[in-house]
Order: C-alpha cells, then structure tokens, then sequence
C-alpha cells in the first residue's frame, strides 16, 4: 500500500465525521468515530505490513459505521467521484426490475441531469422548448451507470472529476470535459449535479412538505420554483422514477468527492407513495407560467437594486393568507419605472404593501415581473396615495 491510499483514507474518514485523536499509538494516527465511540488506527507513513494495517482499518470503519468491508473499500474507488442512488420500488423481488421500466428510469435520470444542467448554462425557465446544446451533452456523457445492491433496485450513477492538478486540488469537469478549476463562473459538472440535489429538495418540500402547494397549483408556489431551478421538463423526467401508475415511492442520495476536495454533505431525499402524479401537478402549475403570461401580486417590498445604466428593480415578497400567516410566502424580481422605484422605496420604509401586475419576462436569467403600460403598480395605505 502507498502513501497515496493511506491520504485517501483519511480524507475517507474526515467525510465521513470521523476525528483524529491527539496521541499517536506505535506509529499509527487514531480516528475516532463519535457516535459509536470506535477508533481506527492509520500508520503515519507506509510501512511493510501496511496491506494489512489497511485492511484492518477499512474493518473497523466497517464496524462502526455498520456496513461491509466491501461498501466501504466501493467507496473509495469513488473518491474522486459525486456519486447518486436512486432507489425504486417496482413490485419484484429485491435487486430486479422490469426491463421497460428499467429503461424508462434511465432515460428519465438521464434528462433530469441535462434538465438540470440547461438551468445552469441558459438560465432557470419554466419550460426548455428547444433541444439541449453541445455544452449539456460535453457534461453529462461523463455520467457513469455503477452495479445495483440489494433493497427494491437501486441505480447507482456517479460523476468523476479529473485528477486534481498540483497545487490546485479541487477542480471540476468543465463544460468542455476538461479540468476546471473550483470558483471558475463556467458551468461544471458539480454545477449539474448540484442543482438536480437542489430541485429535488425543492421539488420534495413542494409536493410533500407542510406547504405543499401541488394540489391547489399555486402560480406563487410554481414562481419560487422555477427560481430555484426546477423546470416543468425536470418534474416530468423525474415521474419515471415513480414506476407503475406514478404511484410508488422513491428516494435519492447524493454523495460528494472528498479527495482533494472540501467534503461536502451528503443529501437523502424521499418521496413517498404518489410522487409521480404530484410531480405531473406541479409541472402542470410550472408550465402555466408561460413567458407573456399576465400576473398579479401583493406583498411587501424587500429589496431594491438599481445601478449606474442598469434597469430599476425590487423584489416583492407575497403575502400569506389570512388563516396561515406563518407560510413561507415566494418572492417576485419586478422591473419598474423609475417613478414608481421611488414609489417602492417609500412603501419599503414605511413596511406598506404594494400591489404589482405585469407580464413574466425571463431576463437575467431568471423570471421578472416587468410592469408595462397596460399593467399595475399601487402602494396600499400609503398616506398620500
């Protein structure tokens, strides 16, 4: 064994919330794993018996963290890897699948990356009417199908990133397929990954959590979406993933690369029995918000921004209803005059509300309220309004 499996181990068990201990014992390092107060001892540097000191450590890592020397060491190959599992519940025994079904999952993940990844590079829209462009295909055909494991079926797919340059570990696969450094604006395959882990929280509370607004379509609740990256496109791919009837359940974990990388997180996701027909509403609720379409809100002014050449902006958060006055309520971007940004300011600093209705505009890679002459602008209980 060399240096180098030893420092990825480590970086292993620093991912995984496991500390280095103060004392050395014989030459090696102590890891201790906190919630079962187990202890792995890592040689300092590579010696003879080294083979065997590594496997006794991935033992006791597998100890501790209750799983097989094998999940542990399957890890690790993946090291320089974000990796996904995506479990389904197709009625068959444990670790099979029907084949059509099996396809129609593939084919839905495979869309939801480049969904995913057309948010990143064009811009968060309700819809993608046109096809995906070089830049999403140079990203997701590094996407890699890994073997299944036991529970319902399992899709395991990963991301690998490049070996890190010297003095320069964490980088990313670029739009191009080539190294990319962390921080650069490019789009990057952590990009694509990291926005689908995104829409899919979004998408979970959307349609499960205690503001769930699928069955009632909010248009609001549809606006906030699409600010955080959910397309109509992606609601639709990820129904696959629901099975028979869009009725069965299923879940998501993203694990992220901790070899020369700042470990991140690890996300799970599930969703439970009618995931697919919830997703089928709110893409149905996505779609409505058409560019062109004529909206209409009231709420509070949060934010103003205008600088030298550039339009006359505020955002607008909406207010709740009356019988749920703690909701978390969307926010809108409105382009405006500048007569009316004045207006805005003076309802901001006497906490009144505004009332705006205007066309959805995607500009700024985002979706805006623009107010237009046929459109609205009223401050509510302003004195000399």
């Amino acid at each position: 064994m060399n240096q180098r499996e030893f420092d990825t181990l480590r970086a292993y068990l620093r991912a995984e919330g496991w500390h280095l201990q103060p004392e050395v014992w014989r030459g090696s390092e102590i890891w201790g794993h906190p919630p079962t107060a187990r202890a792995a001892a890592l040689p300092i540097e590579p010696m003879g018996d080294g083979a065997l000191r590594y496997q006794d450590a991935v033992r006791t890592i597998a100890e501790a963290e209750n799983t097989t020397p094998a999940d542990v060491l399957s890890k690790l190959s993946n090291a320089r890897c974000d990796t996904q599992e995506y479990r389904v519940e197709p009625d068959k025994p444990s670790g099979r699948i029907g084949m059509q079904e099996a396809i129609d999952v593939l084919k839905g993940l495979l869309d939801s990356y480049r969904y995913s990844a057309r948010s990143e590079i064009e811009g968060h829209q309700p819809t993608f009417e046109n096809r995906a462009g070089t830049k999403v295909h140079a990203l997701t055909r590094h996407l890699e199908i890994g073997p299944t494991s036991p529970g319902s079926y399992r899709f395991h797919v990963r991301m690998p990133l490049p070996p890190a340059p010297p003095q320069q570990r964490s980088s990313c696969i670029g739009i191009d397929g080539t190294s990319e450094p962390s921080g650069d604006r490019g789009t990057s395959s952590r990009h694509m990954v990291n926005r689908l882990s995104k829409s899919l929280g979004a998408l979970r509370n959307a349609a499960f959590g205690s503001d769930s607004g699928a069955e009632r379509g909010s248009a609001g609740l549809a606006f906030e979406l699409v600010e955080q990256g959910v397309s109509s496109n992606l609601c639709d791919s990820l129904r696959s993933l629901s099975l028979r009837n869009e009725q069965a359940p299923f879940s998501a974990r993203f694990a992220w690369a901790f070899d020369g990388l700042d470990p991140l997180p690890a996300v799970e996701l599930r969703f439970p029995d009618g995931a697919g027909k919830r997703l089928g509403k709110l893409a149905e609720s996505i779609r409505d918000l058409r560019v062109g379409k004529f909206v209409q809100v009231t709420g509070k002014v949060t934010t103003l921004s205008h600088k030298a050449n550039d339009p006359y902006l505020f955002r607008v958060r909406e207010t709740p209803p009356p019988d749920r006055p703690q909701k978390r309520m969307p926010y809108y971007w409105v382009e405006c005059s500048p007569e009316q940004y004045n207006r805005a300011f003076r309802a901001q600093t006497l906490d009144h509300e505004v009332t705006v209705a205007g066309v959805l505009q995607k500009k700024r890679g985002r979706m805006e309220i623009t107010i237009r002459e046929d459109g609205r602008f009223e401050v509510i209980r302003l004195p000399d309004q």
